[in-house]
């Protein structure tokens, strides 16, 4: 049998694209065919993919430097920063203004792609990319050039995304979404949701080590920074908490003498770091589910998020501290430094995890498959 995914851009493995491949190589081992579909792959991508087909999308219309030269406001703002930093994003705002279908062949199809238009046994939601971008421009840290570029145009584009995730539902057998959160997203724009299915961790991979050594906490600051709150890691410096902060981001200035830039880590380096940390910070402006809490659970290291969206829904008492504001989260990050917690917590964490291993969110889709072909034979 033949899946394949449709995804946003491959210039990785990791990010939006990371659920479609696990599922794509557990069930490469199980002797299905598998294929990627792609409007951005880079080389690194193809390369982590041998084991699979991948092939490049070919749009009929090219929208480039063109798109944003038509709009002045966005050329001179936005055009060859924001959006070309950030391909996904790039991606999602051309289909936006010049919407395409294309055509894909499969005996199972997923699109997982926040821009593609293309018929699908599953449609897999990730969030909505005009509600991820209204919490980021919140941000304190947000540049006020784009705040008031997305202040201006917002609506615009929340119209046009409902319209194309509306047409998406009706080009696909199922719609499923990633977390109850963005369940409740797309139900509120009256799209119907069919099932929630959990992204998987590769828990082969990401497992506890034998003697944690928790003299570190570690955090993640996604791309750019866009995705953390770097005054909460100023404070927790001040507090003498030491901080390894990993993801690909530029430091143009220090932000503490106890907080650690890494950049990018693969993720032999990351399961390292995930456990043996004490605990792992997870900071956010916008996060639909949240790799970063699952991988650090299933190496055993608890995790203290906001009680809100994705994290709210895998992180626990029992695993974590799920707090409401930032103050909230800089006090309990000092006080388990400065106090510790019951070792026990991390083995609860572990187990908590094992809902999202790969076995168990494979055969959930298997079973999504199997009920589309009852269906079809009916």
């Amino acid at each position: 049998m033949l899946f394949t995914f449709v995804t946003d851009p491959l210039t990785s493995i990791y990010g939006a694209v990371k659920p479609a491949v696990i599922v794509g190589k557990e069930l490469n081992k199980m002797g299905h065919e598998v294929s990627f579909v792609s409007t951005q792959i880079s080389e690194k991508a193809k390369e982590e993919l041998s084991w699979a087909n991948v092939t490049l999308i070919k749009r009929k219309t090219k929208v480039g430097n063109s798109l944003f030269s038509s709009i002045p406001i966005l050329r001179e703002k936005v055009g060859n920063s924001l959006f070309s930093s950030i391909p996904i994003l790039r991606d999602w705002m051309k289909a936006m203004i010049l919407p395409s279908e294309i055509e894909v062949e499969g005996d199972v199809v997923v699109n997982s792609s926040s821009s593609v238009l293309v018929n699908s046994t599953v449609y897999y939601g990730q969030g909505q990319i005009t509600k991820a971008l209204d919490d980021i421009v919140k941000a304190k840290d947000f540049p006020w050039r784009y705040r008031i570029v997305y202040n201006s145009f917002g609506p615009i584009f929340r119209r046009l995304e409902m319209k194309h995730v509306n047409k998406l539902r009706g080009m696909t057998s199922f719609f499923i979404a990633n977390s109850n959160y963005s369940r409740k997203l797309y139900e509120s724009w009256s799209i119907k949701v069919d099932d929630v299915i959990y992204p998987p961790v590769d828990d082969t991979l990401f497992r506890p080590t034998t003697n944690p050594e928790g003299d570190y906490v570690v955090t993640y600051v996604g791309v750019e920074g866009k995705e953390t709150d770097l005054e909460v890691l100023r404070r927790l410096s001040d507090a003498g908490v030491k901080v390894k902060a990993f993801g690909r981001m530029k430091v143009e200035k220090q932000i503490g003498k106890n907080v650690e830039f890494l950049g990018f880590v693969d993720e032999k380096k990351l399961v390292d770091l995930y456990s043996n940390a004490l605990f792992t910070l997870v900071v956010f402006n916008h996060e639909p589910f949240g790799y970063v809490p699952i991988e650090s659970m299933a190496c055993g290291t608890p995790v203290l998020s906001y009680n809100k969206q994705g994290p709210s829904e895998s992180v626990c008492e029992k695993c974590g501290w799920l707090v409401a504001s930032r103050d909230e989260m800089i006090k309990k990050a000092i006080e388990i430094w400065k106090k510790g917690y019951d070792p026990k917590m991390r083995i609860n964490a572990m187990m908590k995890s094992k809902r999202y291993s790969k076995d168990s969110i494979v055969k959930q889709w298997l079973c999504l498959i199997k009920e589309e072909k009852v269906e079809k034979e009916r």
